[in-house]
């Protein structure tokens, strides 16, 4: 994901912020690593 996000030509002016939307259980570390701008639940976003 690194590469794909470093590969984008990004706009003067515009940046890149990443999320991960996810449905079930996610591994503490994957949110403790901090590489994600926003973690979202789906069930949150549906419920």
């Amino acid at each position: 994901m690194c590469e794909k996000v470093r590969r984008i030509r990004v706009p003067r002016g515009k940046a890149i912020k990443t999320a991960l939307v996810y449905c079930g259980h996610l591994a503490p570390v994957v949110e403790a690593e901090g590489y994600f701008n926003a973690v979202v639940d789906v069930r949150d976003v549906l419920f």
